[in-house]
């Protein structure tokens, strides 16, 4: 078993204080018993001595009502000798009434007589009905004195004493006092809180007063000095005590940071479960925290006087005993000469003196040893010196080139001409997954061939073969390729050089260029192809293209481009976000490419511009084949932003080699095929094959420049709304202005809207203009009701805005939270935009009235007019188209046609509106025929400023058919040329 050290300081300093910590352990718990003792014989003391106190008021209250009864007889037997002893005795209680009330405290005076009835009562009024019978009783019995203590809703002493009233009968006076004035005398000479607990049968006031009751002891408390506190301490310590252990004894209880002392004192000889008793309730907490103050002082003394007893043997045995210490510690290391203490031999000196001992001599000759070893140390020291310089510089060495292997970006290793690899840095072993040990050695033998698998093997051994057999250190070996490391490819480039001496080891260093190489790969796949949809770029596509005309051309074989973009795409872009207009494209592009061969070339152009390349294809399938691009398109729905978005797209077709012989120029041609393909757009996808009529290819470019000029004009806000009055015909005031959209040239010049509106519906930017002319129509009226003008605005919109969802999420943006555009806009549809389909238009527009709006056919009577669209589209106004109202008054095949129209749709509720009104003549006319609204140069011309009720003064008195009023200009600018916006 393995001995424990155990300084001999320790050893003597532990035995004392066990001692010690003994003897005084003992003294202090009997010191502590005998305090405890001493307070609870002086409690008990204060109890008797309480209790005699109780006894010895009740005797005194006894005592002083038989004295009172004995002078009450007295003083009557001096009155009148001829009166009656009853009449005598009741006069002397009447006349000391008051003394006895006030003086002496009585409470109730009776006097009963030989019949035990009574006839004289002062004081307590229920004290009669409330006294036992039997103690009458028992004073007639016995004629002697009776003294009971009585408890009910309070206690009294009851003195019972036999009177003489007659001759020969007798009677009884009965006194009480009340026991609270006792009680309270009580509390205030000890200090204590005094209350008298009664059997619950015996407290009439305990239903009355349930805080009285104590449940646990089955009591109620008559009186109680000290208030609420004292009773809420009792109601909570009677759940910690019986009542039994409280009697004629004590105990102490906590409560709330106090230290409550119970007691209770019998006020009869009989048991307090019978009787009443008095409760005791003092606070000792200042007693016990005396004591435990005094117990805590006996502590602390005794822990003092064991503290300074250690202290004093330490101080006596610390100065021999460290030296002691000293000589022990340094003498071990001496023998294993161990230099590293030799630091302690200044600690040792001589002990000079004349009282020396053992410890002293054991010192001296320590140093004199210490100091012959440390001579001998300084001489190897010497010797030791360089080589341990020589090896500092050789460990520098080494670990730098450790270092150095183990830290760069390449694997370095050495291995024999079997391939056996003797030592690999930290790189090598990452790469394949092996642990390595301090000495760049793998715990298990590697070979170079077998772990790095080589797809080339044969090159690398021969190569490696090579090498060693031209024993030219100055010679390697080199090459490169991909191999694969637990389950992933690298792209490393190796060097094998042979290193000098006889072994022929081989030193090799790899460096891994797969990031380059994918890097490489990266840069040459998006030089060819579009990031977003990955599908080939322009350049790679032109260079096939190229390509793909030779073949053509050599081979003999016809071939298809087909080009085509997303129609209203920048609409979607713009409203819903670019990465909304990227998810598009990119679907497109999926849903494309599972559609086509994978021998096509298939690539996106720029933008919403795809190409797609077919080789030795016919008409037949080149017809097939854009049916099917339109198909695949028309079944895709986007959600964006929650709105489900149908996809058209307008594809331009040409024919090679007949269609052109040049990139360029195929390119050009399939370009003009697309708009056209997009001029005859209505809602749905379409294509249209290249057709090289130079009229047709002369209007096509017409388009084209018409196209760029609008572009232009919406990129520049080149764009302006005009304001033309519309007239209530029966109220003679303005209803409300059309917004008519016009565009400036370069000049500022205004071009008129016949020259761009038909262009903007072929090839599409009607919806941009639609969006532009709602918008800024809206920011007009705002600023007019900033002005304090109260006007209605009528907007023109296409087929294709209506049916936009693009259109409907804008609409409801602008005007949400702007209460004050609710029922001042009315959009006006043309005919031809209302017969697409007339019930997704009927749903739309109801949609739109439920947000606030009005629309109106416009046009009517010209193009595809159906009464069945009238008849079905919920539309409050119906606009009769200009070309009937201009001949009004010399046709009167235009009479009846507007007359017809006007009936019928005032017949439907709606009201009409007469365009083109250019004379009074005309306005005469419409307004005989009940028309509700006249629109014309007549009426007012467009402008940029609102025209008032003041401006149309000249219309006074024009409803007279025979007024000689002069023709006004013939309206230059009718409804088809106004902006559909």
């Amino acid at each position: 078993m393995r001995s424990v050290f155990l300084s001999l300081k320790w050893q003597v300093a532990i035995s004392v204080s066990l001692i010690l910590f003994l003897g005084i352990g003992l003294i202090t718990i009997f010191g502590q018993n005998n305090l405890e003792q001493t307070f609870i014989q002086e409690r008990d003391r204060i109890l008797k001595d309480r209790q005699r106190s109780i006894n010895t008021a009740l005797f005194s209250i006894q005592r002083q009502l038989l004295h009172i009864a004995g002078h009450l007889q007295g003083q009557a037997a001096q009155l009148d000798p001829d009166l009656s002893l009853r009449k005598r005795l009741s006069q002397t209680v009447h006349s000391n009434w008051d003394q006895l009330n006030f003086e002496w405290e009585v409470d109730a005076v009776l006097l009963y007589g030989s019949d035990q009835e009574a006839w004289l009562q002062l004081g307590l009024p229920s004290m009669q009905s409330l006294l036992p019978k039997e103690w009458l009783n028992a004073v007639y019995r016995s004629e002697s004195p009776l003294d009971k203590i009585f408890c009910r809703h309070s206690c009294w002493q009851v003195v019972a004493v036999p009177v003489l009233i007659d001759t020969n009968q007798n009677g009884v006076m009965i006194l009480v006092k009340s026991l609270v004035d006792a009680v309270i005398e009580f509390q205030q000479s000890t200090a204590a809180d005094v209350g008298i607990l009664i059997p619950p049968g015996n407290s009439e006031n305990a239903l009355q007063n349930p805080l009285r009751r104590i449940p646990n002891w089955q009591r109620d408390i008559v009186a109680l000095t000290g208030g609420a506190s004292a009773h809420e301490a009792l109601q909570t310590l009677s759940q910690e005590v019986a009542l039994d252990n409280l009697v004629n004894q004590r105990k102490v209880l906590p409560f709330k940071q106090q230290n409550l002392e119970l007691a209770i004192v019998s006020l009869s000889a009989q048991s307090p479960a019978e009787q009443a008793s008095v409760l005791i309730i003092e606070d000792v907490s200042a007693q016990l925290n005396e004591l435990h103050s005094t117990i805590k002082a006996l502590l602390l003394s005794a822990l003092v006087i064991l503290i300074s007893a250690e202290i004093a043997l330490l101080s006596m045995l610390w100065s021999p005993m460290s030296q002691l210490r000293k000589v022990a510690t340094v003498l071990p290391e001496l023998a294993r000469n161990d230099r590293n203490r030799l630091d302690l031999l200044p600690q040792l000196p001589k002990k000079d003196g004349l009282l020396r001992n053992e410890i002293h001599n054991l010192q001296d000759s320590s140093i004199d040893l210490a100091e012959k070893l440390a001579e001998m140390d300084e001489q190897i020291k010497l010797r030791t010196r360089g080589l341990k310089i020589r090896s500092r510089e050789l460990l520098a060495e080494k670990n730098f080139a450790t270092t150095l292997i183990n830290n760069v970006q390449a694997i370095i290793l050495t291995q024999d001409k079997e391939g056996n690899i003797h030592l690999i840095n930290n790189e090598g072993c990452m790469l394949l997954g092996t642990p390595m040990t301090a000495d760049n050695k793998t715990k298990e033998q590697l070979n170079y061939f077998s772990s790095f698998g080589f797809s080339d093997n044969d090159v690398v051994t021969q190569g490696i073969t090579s090498l060693c057999q031209s024993q030219n250190h100055g010679n390697s070996f080199q090459h490169e390729g991909e191999l694969e490391l637990r389950g992933q490819n690298y792209y490393m480039q190796w060097k094998h050089s042979l290193l000098p001496g006889k072994d022929e080891m081989i030193l090799t260093v790899g460096i891994d260029l797969s990031g380059r190489k994918a890097a490489e790969d990266n840069l040459a796949w998006l030089a060819d192809h579009d990031h977003l949809t990955k599908l080939f770029n322009r350049r790679h596509f032109q260079r096939e293209f190229e390509q793909i005309l030779k073949r053509s051309h050599r081979n003999k074989r016809s071939g298809a481009l087909f080009f085509f973009d997303i129609d209203q795409f920048k609409i979607i872009n713009d409203t819903s976000g670019h990465p909304a207009g990227d998810r598009l494209l990119c679907e497109v592009a999926n849903h494309l490419s599972l559609g086509i061969r994978n021998i096509d070339v298939f690539a996106r152009l720029g933008g919403d511009e795809f190409g797609l390349l077919v080789e030795e294809i016919n008409d037949e399938g080149i017809i097939i084949l854009a049916q099917k691009l339109c198909d695949i398109v028309g079944n895709i729905e986007v959600n964006l932003e929650g709105l489900k978005h149908k996809i058209s797209i307008s594809i331009g077709i040409v024919k090679f080699p007949a269609h052109g012989k040049e990139v360029d120029e195929l390119m050009a041609n399939v370009d003009l095929a697309m708009y056209k393909a997009k001029a005859n757009n209505n809602g749905r996808s379409n294509w249209q094959m290249y057709s090289a009529s130079s009229s047709k290819k002369g209007e096509l470019v017409k388009t084209m420049d018409w196209q760029a000029k609008i572009r232009n004009a919406l990129d520049l806000q080149r764009l302006t709304l005009y304001y033309q009055p519309i007239y209530d015909i029966k109220n003679k005031t303005i209803s409300h202005y059309e917004a008519l959209l016009r565009m400036l040239d370069e000049e500022g010049n205004i071009i008129s809207p016949g020259q761009f509106i038909p262009i903007a519906e072929q090839t599409g930017l009607i919806m941009e203009l639609d969006q532009y002319v709602v918008q800024q129509a809206i920011r007009d009226l705002l600023g007019f009701q900033s002005q304090g003008q109260d006007i209605h605005i009528a907007i023109n919109i296409s087929a294709n805005a209506l049916a936009s969802a693009e259109f409907i999420q804008s609409l409801t943006q602008i005007t949400l939270n702007r209460e004050s555009l609710h029922g001042k806009i009315i959009f006006e549809l043309t005919e031809t935009a209302a017969v697409e389909d007339v019930r997704a238009t009927a749903d739309i527009i109801n949609s739109c009235k439920r947000m606030g709006y009005h629309f109106s056919i416009d046009d009517f009577g010209k193009g595809y007019a159906s009464w069945f669209y009238l008849r079905e589209l919920p539309v409050d106004y119906v606009k009769i188209d200009g070309s009937f109202v201009h001949n009004l008054a010399s046709s009167k095949e235009d009479y009846l046609f507007v007359q017809a129209i006007n009936n019928v749709a005032q017949g439907l509720g709606k009201k009409t509106v007469a365009e083109f009104v250019e004379d009074a003549e005309s306005l005469a006319l419409i307004e005989e025929l009940g028309i509700d609204y006249a629109q014309g140069y007549y009426i007012g011309k467009p402008a940029e400023q609102l025209l008032k009720d003041g401006d149309i003064s000249h219309l006074d008195g024009t409803t007279d058919a025979t007024n000689n009023v002069t023709a006004i200009q013939k309206n230059k600018d009718y409804a088809k040329n106004i902006n559909k916006g």
